[in-house]
């Protein structure tokens, strides 16, 4: 029995909890005891910097709130709201009286208002004014659409085979169709196709009642010679035009092809100045039958950003050397003007 007793006290001392044979009060050291798996669990409690950290191959599932958005989105959203975040200065309105190759991206829109003058016929005193204005949207990319309508203001009086005109009346309208080809900021060159067809109810010479319609043909090739500082612009352009006069019941058909250039130099961010030619030829007939006329013009142009939605546009130009078909003049003033001077507003929305 007391070798019996003996083991059962060696076999319970193995076997208790450590601890369990101190004194009671006594300061022991902790063991950690063995627990259950399902003890094991950590509370719960908020480490900001764990929880956030990037450590090495941690990755947070697509659609998680953890962790940094890419920054690419962001970057996605602002260039589909502003549509040219870092493409510099826009052309299409840039060059005068020539057009660039740039098209507003798909969805933009604006408004152009267009004061357009031409004066001087030789003796006598000869001042035709358009006012256009133009609603174009681009409804998808590389292709944009303006509507437009027009008011023509006329003061001739002793203008040679011209009758005289005091008169401010509604003139016509207009579509203006463009299709981009090439890319400036992606091809060599930006390349650009206009057709514009355009009705009257007047003659822009005469200021005569006129039933008129033609269709005018821009090929517009553009680029960026210089970054953030030289931009150039080169145009071809051919007009066929069909005019009967309601007072004598006169028709007659015209056309006139030309080219022109031009030179933009930006010398602060938000203003550009420079110059452009332009060589126009005139014939009768739609299909440059029989020549008429040639004159040359030179002048200057200024652009300004007024706001980061509105710009402005002016540009002179002057015949400095011409001639009619019976080469009696070193101007043509029988079919162009002397001078000729635009101011345009354009407001993008």
């Amino acid at each position: 029995m007391l070798r019996l007793g003996c083991g059962l006290a060696v076999v319970l001392w193995l076997v208790a909890p450590a601890g369990a044979n101190e004194p009671f009060g006594q300061e022991t050291v902790e063991v950690r005891p063995w627990r259950h798996p399902s003890e094991t669990k950590p509370r719960h409690r908020h480490n900001h910097s764990a929880e956030h950290a990037h450590s090495p191959g941690r990755t947070h599932p697509a659609g998680s709130s953890r962790g940094h958005k890419p920054e690419r989105q962001t970057r996605s959203h602002d260039g589909d709201r502003h549509g040219h975040d870092d493409e510099g200065v826009e052309t299409e309105h840039l060059f005068g009286f020539t057009m660039g190759s740039d098209i507003d991206p798909p969805g933009h829109r604006h408004v152009i208002a267009d004061l357009d003058g031409r004066f001087g016929k030789g003796a006598g005193s000869y001042a035709a004014v358009s006012k256009q204005l133009e609603y174009a949207f681009t409804p998808w990319r590389d292709f944009h659409v303006g509507l437009g309508a027009a008011f023509a203001a006329h003061r001739i009086s002793g203008v040679q085979g011209l009758e005289d005109v005091r008169q401010g009346t509604f003139e016509g309208v207009s579509l203006e169709l463009r299709q981009r080809f090439l890319d400036r900021k992606q091809a060599p060159f930006g390349l650009t196709l206009t057709a514009e067809p355009h009705w009257a109810r007047v003659d822009e010479v005469s200021g005569e009642r006129a039933k008129k319609f033609g269709v005018g043909f821009n090929l517009a090739a553009d680029q960026e010679l210089v970054k953030d500082w030289l931009y150039g612009a080169i145009n071809l352009t051919y007009e066929p035009e069909w005019v009967r006069i309601r007072s004598t019941g006169e028709s007659e058909r015209a056309s006139s092809v030309g080219a022109s250039g031009a030179l933009m130099f930006q010398v602060i961010p938000s203003v550009l100045v420079g110059g452009e030619v332009r060589y126009l030829r005139a014939y009768e007939g739609a299909a440059l039958n029989t020549f008429a006329g040639e004159a040359m013009f030179l002048g200057p142009i200024l652009y300004a950003n007024v706001t980061s939605n509105v710009a402005l546009v002016a540009a002179y130009s002057g015949q400095v050397t011409g001639r009619p078909a019976d080469g009696s003049a070193k101007l043509d003033l029988q079919n162009f003007e002397r001078h000729r001077a635009r101011l345009k507003a354009v407001i993008s929305f």
